[in-house]
């Protein structure tokens, strides 16, 4: 006893919109685009009413409400930075929304607004009976008070907190812990409204639970899961049974006549079940989370792959309600030359779009490949591993999927066809019964779309296999790379060097990059064997030239950082842009003499960064912070399109103007003043020479070009003189031409106030 211490069809998404993003964003170097990608992995669903709440899981600032039944979604108001979300309560007397981020946060006014009321709280949450409950690892939190206050209890040292559960038994509450040590799970529970815990005896087989829950209309009935079984108690937990032939995990709710859990529901206790229909209109029905709302047991709603989904008719028929809700964790972007087409992957599915040179481009979304013959694979299970679009023809489409498996359509993703490659030894990757495989990344041949590669890691048993495909992945053949090292990413020069970057592998066991030329495999020198490379990447025009990044949290952070090669991979120089760490995906902007690179990175306060380089990577500038958990895990350049935790955004780069004339300018009518300063790229400060700008002036209400003027080709500064007659407001802009529009937003300096004296 332990007292308690006072005190299936894919949707077409939505057009793309500009968002704010981060807290400050009126201090960055980039104007920033969503690119209309929506939905995520929504863990966490409270009701009350037609104010619906939910979090996306691992988003920062994850955090979502409804006032309109789910129809629409919305952030809270501010430019707030709240972390990832892991739980959402609603007290449903007082309609106060708890929400636990970086903290715990309670709003009054139906999600709109948030105040935090406790550090490390809420891990998991849950309201009842009146009470707030959270937890931190092995301590509970409990408040009286709508939070004012919470006193707090370790419930058993080493035992991290999994679920709450209340009993209809008013002060009865339950909790499953999980030993930080051991792995093994217990059961505990409360008569006294959590003051005191005890742990309950169970069936030693349920080493793995995750979650506990408990009928509101009987108090005896439990259910306790973990991401395979579930297991009922009729007797209040005295002793329980594992339900037969309904492999799930985690929901279980009820109503007053039914009892729902593993994609089915049972009127009578578990003996028998109704399968639902969780594929017509969604691409996967609800798997952790399926809530009720309580004026209407008609009504659910429910975590599904694409995001949440709703039924009317007791879930019996599922639909998608995802607009608003950027939670889409995107982790591969694959364009066709011609640049309509682009794919996506993600964890929730892929998605495409055939006008994304279009100001708004429109998706498809979600789409998950189904293989319907016999033996071949048709779920949802571990697809967004990787993406890839052949160049020049949007029909062929290869994606990998846990398990070894490549998915490829010739119509553009209507249909596909699934196999695990016969060139991979399975056995050799395999951990008991399971396949861990994951085609992680497919690149083509620059000189022949044809002849595609992939590479394949398995991150239990850190090993892997890079495969070859001549016929645009109708047939594969094994490269059999050096150790079965594990394979994350490909490069590849047009002289036919192939770059392999490796990485999940243990610390300083095939580790590095291994160069294939010529039919043999070498493992490069130069970077250490402890890092994992998190991105390889060949200059488009010096082919001899090689980028990298590489890190790994259990090596010393003095070796993360950006490499290069200049010598085809034979020697490395190393950047560590000050400050960060965590360096990700590089991509390369060419023809900007030299060559523009953008990287992805952390700051060590583990906000998301994208770094940008004017000069092949010598030297880095700031081009946009994140918010805090944000990784952006991919990047190409078509302008600059980024995937991170929220979707897919483009980002176009701003000018700025170095010793600028003052804003404020006096001048004795009829003569002069001179406007002038010098144009520069407001990351890298590299000097914007020849651009032309225009001279506006504010006449009434609206902005009247005066003239142009040119930045010097050689230093960039520019002049303007202007005579005014008298006293009123200038400003200069640059519009990017068609040599500069996809790196650079329309450029405005600040306004300049002249008074003309008589």
């Amino acid at each position: 006893m332990i007292a308690l211490v006072a005190g299936m069809a894919a949707v077409p998404m939505a057009k793309a919109d500009t968002v704010a993003t981060t807290p400050t964003d009126a201090q960055q170097s980039a104007v920033v685009t969503n690119l209309g990608i929506y939905g995520g992995d929504n863990w966490d669903i409270a009701v009350d009413g037609d104010h619906v709440y939910t979090i996306a899981s691992g988003v920062p600032n994850g955090f979502f409400y409804s006032s309109d039944a789910a129809a629409t979604w919305q952030r809270p108001t501010g430019t707030n930075d709240y972390g990832s979300g892991t739980g959402v309560e609603v007290d449903p007397t007082t309609h106060a929304v708890y929400v636990a981020m970086d903290g715990l946060y309670k709003s009054t006014d139906y999600g709109a607004t948030l105040t935090k009321i406790a550090d490390n709280v809420g891990n998991p949450l849950l309201f009842a009976q009146g009470k707030l409950f959270g937890a931190y690892n092995d301590t509970v939190y409990a408040s009286g008070d709508n939070g004012a206050t919470f006193g707090h209890v370790v419930i058993a040292a080493g035992e991290n907190i999994m679920s709450f559960a209340a009993s209809k038994t008013i002060g009865t509450f339950y909790a499953v812990t999980r030993n930080s040590s051991t792995g093994t799970s217990k059961l505990y529970v409360s008569t006294d409204t959590g003051a005191t815990w005890t742990p309950m005896t169970v069936d030693p087989t349920m080493v793995t639970l995750t979650n506990i829950n408990a009928d509101p209309f009987n108090a005896n009935i439990l259910t306790l899961s973990d991401d395979n079984n579930l297991w009922l108690s009729q007797n209040a937990g005295t002793t329980w049974t594992k339900i037969a032939g309904r492999s799930c995990g985690d929901f279980s709710i009820w109503t007053s006549t039914r009892w729902y859990a593993c994609a089915g529901y049972s009127t009578n206790n578990g003996a028998s079940w109704t399968d639902m229909d969780m594929h017509t209109n969604v691409m996967r029905g609800p798997g952790k989370a399926v809530v009720i709302d309580a004026a209407d047991e008609n009504v659910m709603y429910g975590d599904c792959m694409s995001g949440i989904c709703k039924s009317t008719d007791s879930g019996l028929i599922w639909h998608n309600s995802l607009n608003g809700i950027t939670g889409v964790n995107v982790l591969a972007i694959s364009q066709t030359t011609d640049k309509n087409t682009v794919w996506i992957s993600s964890g929730n599915g892929l998605g495409k779009t055939t006008n994304f040179t279009a100001a708004s481009p429109t998706w498809t979304w979600p789409i998950l490949p189904c293989d319907s013959r016999p033996g071949h694979r048709c779920d949802s299970s571990g697809m967004g591993e990787s993406v890839w679009v052949k160049p020049d023809n949007a029909n062929i489409v290869l994606a990998g999927s846990i398990g070894g498996w490549i998915y490829r359509s010739t119509d553009g993703g209507t249909t596909w066809t699934n196999e695990v490659p016969a060139a991979i030894d399975v056995a050799k990757f395999k951990t008991g019964s399971n396949n861990n495989l994951r085609p992680q990344h497919f690149i083509n041949d620059p000189a022949d779309p044809n002849v595609v590669y992939v590479a394949i890691v398995d991150p239990v048993d850190h090993n892997g296999a890079v495969l070859k495909s001549t016929d645009a992945g109708i047939t594969w053949t094994n490269l059999a790379i050096t150790d079965d090292a594990p394979a994350t990413r490909l490069a590849m020069s047009k002289t036919g060097e192939l770059y392999v970057g490796t990485g999940e592998g243990k610390t300083g066991d095939h580790k590095g990059i291994y160069k294939f030329s010529s039919g043999t495999w070498t493992l490069l020198t130069g970077i250490d064997a402890r890092l994992n490379i998190n991105s390889v990447t060949v200059d488009p025009e010096v082919q001899t030239t090689v980028y990298a990044t590489a890190s790994n949290d259990l090596a010393p952070l003095s070796l993360d950082g950006f490499y290069k090669s200049i010598d085809s991979g034979a020697t490395w120089m190393k950047v560590v842009p000050t400050g960060y760490l965590g360096f990700g995906a590089i991509t390369v902007q060419k023809s900007t003499s030299p060559n523009t690179l953008y990287m992805s990175a952390r700051d060590n306060v583990n906000h998301g960064v994208l770094l940008k380089s004017s000069d092949q990577g010598s030297t880095w500038g700031v081009l946009y912070t994140g918010l805090k958990s944000e990784t952006f895990t991919t990047v190409l350049f078509d302008g600059l399109v980024v995937g991170n935790k929220h979707g897919v955004f483009s980002l176009k780069s701003k000018a700025t103007v170095y010793k600028m004339s003052s804003t404020t300018q006096k001048v004795v009518k009829g003569k002069t003043i001179k406007l002038k300063g010098i144009l520069r790229d407001a990351t890298t400060k590299k000097l914007l020479k020849s651009k032309t700008l225009g001279l506006y002036q504010l006449v009434g209400t609206k902005w009247k070009l005066k003239g142009t003027i040119k930045s010097d080709k050689k230093t960039a500064a520019f002049s303007v003189t202007v005579k005014p007659t008298k006293s009123g407001k200038y400003k200069l802009a640059w519009t990017p031409g068609s040599g500069d529009k996809a790196e650079y937003a329309t450029f405005e300096s600040k306004i300049f106030t002249v008074t003309v004296k008589k």
